[in-house]
């Protein structure tokens, strides 16, 4: 049932088709939070974060960054965190981050506030992060003394940098939060769609051996339900793909050899069986029995590699 759900939360998506880009990993870094503890790139592994930039002296748009993050913390999903970093370290200190995040309600469990050394704070926003960080030459104040990108960043659970955001829009916190509930329900898209493989040839199987005993009905139906979870399938795979794009095999040596043999087989396989399973099936419909038992004899094996191959393709990528 949790795989429907998933399957569904995935449909209800308006802005599916639009892909999560990947700008790529950010790499190694060391900051400091205000528990005083250090926050590294493996600390953020396994959950998906919004990082955005402030000072606490600032009198621009921080304070409104720091509401749009509220905002989002208000409905986070779970797995997810929030991650404000100071631009202004040698003033931000662990007390300072601290009353500024009790300003805006800040549940230090789902929401950090980190600082550290000026020059890896800025190398981590400008060469990691991929965002603008500069002392204010023309500054008035202490509230301007620091130009700053405005940019919500949503970060994976691999640490790579899956989108940009503007925080000074309104609908910023909507986005962000349909795009970590669209990234927390896509971690299970390949179980389900491993599942519905799995599903399509139990009925495939359960269909031949139907008609091996003369049970038409029971052949219709299993041949039916086969029918119905490879569509189901293949709708969850090309939403899954156009949205998160493709996961690389890690694997080395012969194992790398053997994936790619069976899914470049799996994947020229699967664009053909979908002619030969409409074929198929629509002879059975119009009673064309003669017909439809001659291509049979060819979908059905085709059709069975198929789904068996897709569920070792995904224990290969995502088990191994």
């Amino acid at each position: 049932m949790k795989f429907i759900l998933f399957f569904i939360t995935l449909l209800s998506f308006r802005d599916c088709f639009a892909a999560l880009p990947d700008f790529g990993s950010v790499g190694p870094f060391s900051l400091i939070a205000m528990n005083g503890k250090s926050v590294t790139e493996k600390d953020l592994e396994g959950k998906l974060w919004v990082v955005d930039f402030i000072f606490t002296r600032c009198n621009g748009p921080c304070p409104l960054l720091s509401s749009q993050m509220a905002k989002i913390q208000e409905k986070l999903p779970q797995n997810s965190g929030l991650l404000s970093i100071t631009v202004d370290p040698d003033y931000d200190t662990l007390e300072i981050l601290s009353a500024y995040s009790e300003r805006f309600g800040a549940d230090p469990s789902r929401w950090l506030f980190v600082t550290g050394k000026r020059e890896d704070v800025y190398r981590l926003i400008q060469n990691q992060l991929l965002n603008a960080v500069e002392k204010n030459p023309n500054a008035a104040s202490v509230g301007e003394a620091f130009i700053h990108s405005q940019r919500f960043v949503l970060l994976d659970e691999k640490g790579h940098i899956r989108g940009f955001y503007d925080g000074e829009d309104a609908s910023a916190p909507q986005t962000i939060l349909r795009d970590l509930k669209f990234m927390n329900a896509s971690r299970q898209i390949p179980r389900l769609n491993a599942l519905l493989n799995i599903t399509s040839a139990f009925f495939l199987l359960s269909g031949y051996g139907f008609i091996r005993r003369k049970r038409i009905t029971a052949h219709r139906v299993s041949m039916g339900l086969a029918f119905l979870s490879s569509s189901v399938f293949l709708v969850s795979y090309v939403l899954y793909h156009l949205k998160m794009g493709s996961m690389p095999f890690v694997g080395e040596g012969w194992i790398r050899t053997l994936y790619f043999t069976i899914l470049i087989s799996h994947s020229i396989l699967a664009v053909l069986i979908v002619p030969l399973v409409l074929v198929t099936l629509y002879r059975a419909l119009k009673g064309n029995f003669k017909t439809h038992k001659s291509i049979a004899r060819w979908t059905f094996p085709l059709w069975l590699y198929v789904s068996v191959t897709g569920v070792v393709v995904y224990w290969m990528l995502y088990q191994l």
